[in-house]
């Protein structure tokens, strides 16, 4: 429904109101509190021309939509700058001095007049810019301006243009980032976009999933972290993807497919007497290998074995090609070695007494008392 409203410039104009009339009546006071459409651009150009602020880029509506959000963001830089000179006479020790105010309040103009889109001010409405700037100034860490954001994203591209390569046969426009992250001791693959293929490739060679990115743990059975970037760059290359790795000689790794395959049977550390078998799918006869030996135990995918039965252990190790770790063999070897010193004896022989019939009758005639009647 349509209402005249009257500004408090004196203005009228039409307005279309909906919902609960208790509403539209809310509504039609607050706009009369206020300047007309008319007037609010009239206010915003002279104070752009004032502050020699650049025209705004964009659609009509955006344009004006944004003069005014602009506008009110620097009423709002302009109050903080008096009221910071205002408490800075009382407390100078929490506040900024005039010369470090006169600073801040220089550089926050300049870096707010430099946005010239209406996207800018339009998206970032519902923050707090002003205060966001003026905290980071004071932190020694001031706000970029756009040939420095310019400058940083010109950089960031020119790395990853020099660190991707793309396969002949590329399948998707979808690229991954290959990474080691050393603090986690993991290797990841990061993509923007969900690709089934992608997920497919490193689902099968054991990646997880954390929520933002597919991470391989790297330790003692997976091999080093450059033989593993490079061996799923290059699966990934050979199923069409694009790629980019950051480390000029692993990228090539994996474009000339010179790394160590991984190997999927391990003998690893348990603990001070045990041994953990790992393999891939399956086998029936190293399950019925292991299940010879006595003590296994079966836990997800592996199988606990005691290393006192170190020979089983190597001799199943050369049969199924598995291959031990270095601290699966150092427990290995202390339990060969302790086997080594045990002691051996070479016990005496005692004849073993046959007793006859006549030997019995010539014993003691004697009863028991456990067999005397009563």
């Amino acid at each position: 429904m349509k209402y005249d409203v009257t500004y408090a410039c004196g203005h009228t104009g039409d307005v279309t109101l909906y919902g609960p009339t208790k509403e539209r009546n809310r509504r039609i006071a607050w706009l009369e509190q206020q300047i007309c459409p008319k007037c609010k651009d009239e206010q915003s150009a002279a104070f752009e021309g004032e502050n020699d602020l650049p025209t705004l880029e964009g659609s009509e509506r955006q344009v004006s939509w944004a003069r005014k959000l602009r506008a009110e963001l620097f009423q709002k830089l302009n109050e903080w700058n008096e009221a910071e000179g205002k408490r800075a006479a009382s407390d100078s020790e929490h506040y900024l001095n005039d010369e470090k105010r006169e600073q801040c309040y220089g550089d926050a103009y300049q870096y707010f007049a430099q946005h010239q889109n209406a996207s800018y001010w339009i998206d970032n409405r519902d923050r707090s810019p002003v205060w966001d700037y003026i905290d980071k100034w004071k932190s020694g860490k001031p706000m970029p301006t756009v040939q420095e954001i310019r400058e940083e994203a010109d950089r960031i591209f020119a790395a990853q243009r020099e660190a991707t390569v793309k396969p002949e046969n590329q399948t998707t426009d979808t690229r991954a980032e290959i990474r080691y992250i050393n603090e986690l001791e993991i290797v990841c693959v990061a993509t923007f976009i969900k690709d089934e293929s992608i997920v497919d490739i490193v689902k099968a060679d054991g990646y997880q999933w954390d929520g933002s990115k597919w991470w391989l743990k790297i330790c003692g059975p997976t091999g080093t972290a450059e033989d593993r970037m490079a061996d799923i760059g290059n699966k990934l290359l050979n199923a069409g993807v694009p790629i980019t790795i950051y480390d000029d000689k692993i990228r090539q790794m994996a474009v000339d497919g010179n790394f160590q395959p991984r190997k999927y049977r391990w003998i690893t550390h348990a603990d001070a007497t045990h041994v953990w078998f790992w393999w891939k799918g399956s086998d029936l006869k190293i399950g019925d290998a292991l299940r010879n030996l006595h003590s296994n135990k079966y836990y997800y995918g592996r199988m606990q074995v005691a290393t006192r039965f170190f020979a089983e252990i190597r001799d199943i190790a050369d049969i199924h090609g598995f291959n031990i770790t270095e601290k699966a063999d150092a427990i290995l070897r202390a339990a060969e070695e302790a086997d080594a010193l045990t002691a051996k004896v070479n016990p005496a022989k005692v004849a073993e007494v046959v007793e006859t019939s006549k030997d019995i009758l010539n014993s003691s005639r004697d009863v028991l008392k456990d067999l005397k009647e009563e």
